[in-house]
């Protein structure tokens, strides 16, 4: 008997983080890859918070660029940078598969000729960092809201990205870390979400502006304090309430908050998993697959920056019956998790389906 038969290989995946949503999406992927015995090779990047995600979690993580903000040649030149260095790190460590949801690791990886899978949830709304990613992976993963299809690549689940991580058996608000970045977990609050809109698929979008964050602020102060996490710079008015460099605190300040209010994407989508009623000013309302299906649930709501009146109606609306809300809202968050695969789950087991040959992908570069 030959000395390696019946001896199991150990696999090697590569988990590309640009961005924090990035991290929580993949962290319970590579808990679980170790704990079957197999390696994890983490790239990272500077960018918000991401890099203390990652300390904080202990995941030993290679920083493979620096986010290339508001400036389309830092952002071609970080793109290149990260593509070198993840072709670096595939190499050395004999990576099997890439997983990413960005350009950089599809890109490394059919450089190197090694597989990948492309995870995206915004699909061609992201421009043409979607194209970047889609058209070198191996395969694409989505959500399958809204019925999308993108080619013959592509493979979906009954899921969102935020249940990777926020399903009640992989999460739970801890009032002791809200407590711990200043925020009374006992006393009722309110939550806003703002974002930079630096993000490479954000150029020239918009969100609330401070004029709006003035009246949101004024009616959320009816129902107890309000806190403010914010990527942008926030006029001094705002200082008390700014709640600064939480790390992964953040999601179990919204877990405990009342309400969300802001113009991030991913954050509404969080609070409709966490059961927190939100609503959202932006220019990308009803533009991705994934939030409109959230809101035909009745699970979040959006307007666009020049919907303001309604935004503000909509939101002293919600204000003034918040009990109910949070009551339809749970009973709706319970359908979702019936009806919703554990998207951890499901992923680690196409991951392993891909390295041990049991699917056959369609490699070709294309759609």
């Amino acid at each position: 008997m030959p000395a390696t038969e019946g001896l199991r290989v150990q696999r090697t995946f590569l988990f590309d983080m640009v961005h924090p949503a990035d991290f929580h999406f993949f962290v319970g992927m590579i808990s679980e890859v170790e704990r079957r015995g197999d390696r994890s090779v983490v790239a990272t990047r500077h960018n918000d918070v991401l890099v203390e995600l990652a300390d904080e979690a202990q995941i030993e993580h290679v920083v493979a660029s620096t986010a290339g903000h508001r400036s389309r040649v830092r952002e071609a030149n970080e793109l290149v940078t990260r593509v070198r260095r993840l072709r670096r790190l595939i190499r050395r460590h004999r990576v099997d598969l890439v997983l990413a949801r960005n350009p950089a690791g599809p890109l490394a990886a059919r450089l190197t000729g090694v597989p990948s899978i492309y995870d995206t949830d915004d699909g061609p709304a992201a421009g043409m960092l979607h194209w970047m990613s889609a058209v070198p992976a191996t395969v694409i993963t989505s959500p399958s809201a809204g019925a999308v299809n993108y080619g013959r690549k592509h493979v979906s689940y009954d899921g969102y990205k935020e249940t990777a991580s926020l399903r009640p058996e992989h999460f739970e608000p801890d009032p002791s870390l809200v407590e711990a970045v200043g925020v009374d977990p006992a006393r009722p609050y309110s939550l806003i979400r703002l974002v930079a809109m630096a993000s490479s698929h954000d150029h020239g979008e918009e969100g609330l502006d401070d004029d709006t964050l003035a009246r949101v602020v004024e009616v959320l102060s009816l129902l107890g304090p309000v806190w403010i996490s914010s990527e942008r710079d926030l006029p001094r008015e705002f200082a008390d309430m700014r709640l600064s460099k939480i790390g992964s605190a953040f999601r179990h300040v919204l877990g405990g908050a009342q309400i969300l209010v802001g113009d991030s994407q991913t954050t509404a989508a969080e609070a409709a998993i966490l059961g927190v009623p939100s609503l959202r000013l932006s220019s990308w309302s009803g533009r991705l697959p994934y939030l409109a299906e959230l809101e035909r649930r009745e699970m979040a709501h959006s307007f666009h920056p020049n919907e303001r009146n309604a935004f503000l109606d909509r939101l002293r609306g919600l204000v003034a019956r918040l009990p109910e809300e949070r009551n339809s809202l749970e009973q709706r968050r319970s359908e979702l998790l019936e009806t919703t695969v554990d998207v951890t789950d499901w992923m680690v087991d196409y991951m392993y389906s891909l390295t041990d040959g049991s699917v056959m992908p369609k490699a070709e570069i294309g759609l």
